[in-house]
């Protein structure tokens, strides 16, 4: 199946109670401009936009207008220039420091920039999936929920058939898109505590590997995929960092076929402006896992779980000051 057969309208997307099946409508992609278009028409016929290469597939709103507000992301060297000249309270600053830390921790050790590369080692992504490989707990169609800039995706490229890396944020997807694809500067960070603001260039030491990846910006919480698809669906450090991490779970659960493996990695660090206190796991890992299990239950249940050791992962904040967290996580396996 095709990445155009996998992508479905999450605006048409509905339950039928009767059947007790999902409807679906699936995505064309139009050869005039690359964009998507719902195949429901006339009742929908939404068109999706596709930025180099990346189906924006979210529903119109809160959402989908926050993922394109920071294309200037676009033009990292104009962008960077911008930034030079706001305060640190902006927010668009804010946010281009936050996608910064993150791309660094992604992509950094990548970048012939040696405090840059310094930064970013070791590479939480490529340890886990040197370790997904190592117990043979990822392979076949793959989903990389909450991708960020794709490290993992690419990581895992190698020992699948295919790879699908979504995230919400365009201004996540694009740095790991052009890094992967040998487009530099792939990055915009912040690089000291100064805001001395610079376009890092950053390259993948495979870029085959790019068009093997697929990269779409969804939503984790409303995957635009089918479900029962996905021979292996990863959710790593995204569990503590979306509005409902009960619902993602769910989704999880929702798009892995019987027979599957569905692996969760997350140090667990709430903060409220982000999640709901009311809605934090906090038995961490344990009722991560208790919460795949009862999805389970009232369709296909897990038959095994397995615990991943513990690993570092780093997010740097500026030149002086990063932040270590420990990542811990499991691999169920569904009954086929």
């Amino acid at each position: 199946m095709a990445a155009d057969e996998l992508l479905v309208c999450p605006i048409c997307r509905s339950f039928d109670q009767a059947a007790r099946t999902v409807r679906v409508a699936p995505l064309e992609r139009r050869p005039d401009d690359g964009a998507w278009a719902c195949t429901n028409a006339p009742a929908c016929g939404f068109v999706f936009p596709e930025v180099e290469g990346i189906p924006v597939i979210l529903k119109p709103g809160t959402a989908f207008k926050a993922s394109l507000r920071f294309l200037p992301e676009a033009r990292p060297l104009a962008l960077a220039r911008l930034l030079a000249l706001l305060g640190p309270e902006d927010p668009l600053a804010a946010r281009a420091r936050g996608v910064g830390s993150y791309t660094v921790a992604h992509l950094g050790d990548w970048s012939p920039d040696p405090e840059i590369a310094l930064a970013a080692r070791p590479n939480a992504y490529s340890t886990l999936a040197a370790t997904l490989a190592e117990r043979g707990a990822v392979s076949g169609r793959t989903i990389v929920l909450g991708a960020g800039p794709g490290r993992l995706a690419y990581e895992l490229q190698p020992f699948c058939e295919e790879v699908l890396a979504l995230d919400v944020a365009l201004d996540m997807l694009l740095p790991g898109r052009r890094a992967m694809a040998g487009a530099a500067p792939a990055a915009i960070v912040c690089a000291t505590d100064s805001l001395e603001w610079r376009a890092v260039p950053v390259a993948a030491p495979d870029p085959a590997r790019a068009d093997r990846i697929r990269f779409v910006c969804g939503d984790a919480l409303d995957p635009p995929v089918r479900a029962l698809v996905f021979d292996t669906v990863v959710a790593a450090n995204v569990v503590d960092s979306i509005f409902d991490p009960s619902l993602l779970i769910g989704q999880v659960d929702a798009i892995l076929r019987p027979g599957g493996r569905a692996v969760i990695v997350s140090p667990y660090v709430w903060k409220a402006e982000t999640t709901p206190p009311g809605s934090w796991l906090r038995g961490g890992a344990q009722q991560a896992l208790a919460l795949l299990e009862t999805y389970g239950r009232a369709t296909t249940p897990y038959e095994s779980a397995e615990w991943l050791p513990e690993m570092e992962w780093a997010l740097r904040v500026d030149a002086n000051h990063a932040v270590r967290y420990r990542l811990q996580g499991f691999v169920a396996r569904k009954s086929a």
